[in-house]
């Protein structure tokens, strides 16, 4: 089941991809897997003013142009990763890492290079699967505190879902590297790769693309999953930046379930363009929901709207370098093990931590998508040799 706001749409329901009423008042609806509320603004009409128009086409080519110069910016490769302080003392070998795998695509790619990381450091590694569901990932989590493993490392999972099994691993001494969240360090998670920072400015890319590519003439779905926190800032940003790059430009939110993820999110997102035919872009924030969507919008007699992307994994690439995905910003999962990997080094070596949080923002499109080696996202094709000069094993 999806929820949809709209800034001048209202709101509804879809339950089994059917839209069941929209009304003309934009209500405050609660986000209660994120722990946050979102609210829109009442729109007295769904027509555009005249003087609201006039603005509009004084503001919007400026807006055009800072968000062409943004798409510009964030096309390029990143050739480094976010931090330099090598670890500078020995580090131990003979560790032991298991990674809590929340059960969606993006998780399990995070846990492969959480695998590949370790074993450079002759660490033996273990994933075993949770869930989105808190019940799923406290069994998963209690699981690896039985096993007493030397660190434990996990993506996406809200710290509130899991309070009482970071505090036991923190009893323990077990060290906690996570990613993609923003839950703040300490009472059992001794670092975070990827904090609200890197979620913000990969928002700020999605609505600068959808902005520039319209010309200022977009009226986006944005498609959330805010069962995981880290999308909270990336909502908010989209938003701010969105109406700051094109204030005329109309916005519409639906939030789907990970349950939905292999199953109807496809046909729900496409029900829901077919009975609004004045959008023309839909973004999904989690590409784990867009598998199918080109086909579904198809079935449903979409044709008229641009598909573009976010935290897409190998199964994505194909409908991206054929143009069916216009644009994706693919988290660079490859790499985020690696970082997580890198907070564990430096507590077993006995030295400061870093600021981790800063990871790098790409947007692929199917003019600079690379033709190979895509079965993992590294948009820094430089990142090993990199982390292994910090580790001194290069």
């Amino acid at each position: 089941m999806g929820r949809i706001f709209g800034s001048r749409g209202g709101t509804a329901r879809l339950k089994g991809g059917i839209l069941l009423g929209l009304t003309a008042l934009v209500a405050c609806v609660a986000l209660a897997a994120c722990g946050s509320s979102s609210s829109s603004k009442e729109e007295t009409s769904s027509t555009t003013s005249s003087t609201a128009a006039a603005e509009s086409a004084e503001s919007s080519p400026s807006g055009v142009k800072e968000a062409e110069a943004i798409v510009a910016q964030y096309s390029q490769t990143p050739t480094s990763i976010t931090i330099t302080e090598p670890v500078g003392k020995p580090i131990p070998t003979g560790k032991s890492v298991t990674f809590i795998d929340c059960g969606i695509p993006t998780c399990t790619a995070v846990g492969n290079s959480v695998a590949a990381a370790a074993k450079v450091l002759g660490w033996k590694f273990k994933s075993i699967t949770g869930s989105t569901e808190p019940a799923g990932a406290q069994e998963a989590f209690n699981t690896a505190i039985s096993e007493k493993p030397s660190a434990v490392t996990y993506t996406g999972i809200a710290r509130a879902e899991i309070n009482q099994q970071l505090s036991k691993l923190a009893e323990m001494k077990i060290p906690v590297s996570t990613c993609c969240t923003t839950d703040p360090i300490g009472n059992g998670i001794t670092n975070v790769v990827r904090q609200a920072a890197s979620s913000e400015t990969s928002g700020k890319v999605a609505a600068a693309f959808i902005v520039a590519n319209s010309k200022g003439e977009a009226n986006t779905l944005y498609v959330d999953l805010p069962v995981f926190p880290i999308y909270k800032p990336y909502r908010t940003s989209f938003e701010h930046h969105y109406k700051e790059y094109c204030s005329s430009c109309e916005l519409s939110v639906l939030e789907e379930s990970p349950t939905a993820i292999g199953k109807n999110a496809p046909q729900q997102i496409a029900s829901y363009l077919a009975a609004h035919p004045s959008i023309n872009y839909v973004f999904v924030v989690n590409d784990a929901l867009s598998l199918g969507l080109p086909q579904a919008m198809k079935a449903a007699g979409v044709s008229n709207v641009k598909f573009v992307g976010s935290d897409s994994t190998a199964a994505n690439f194909p409908a991206v370098a054929s143009g069916q995905e216009l644009a994706t910003i693919p988290a660079s999962t490859a790499v985020f093990g690696w970082y997580q990997i890198d907070v564990l080094a430096r507590y077993f070596a006995g030295v400061p931590q870093v600021n981790e949080a800063e990871t790098e923002v790409q947007l692929w499109t199917a003019e600079n998508i690379p033709k190979s080696g895509l079965n993992e996202v590294a948009l820094n094709p430089h990142y090993e040799e990199q982390f292994k000069k910090l580790w001194g094993k290069s």
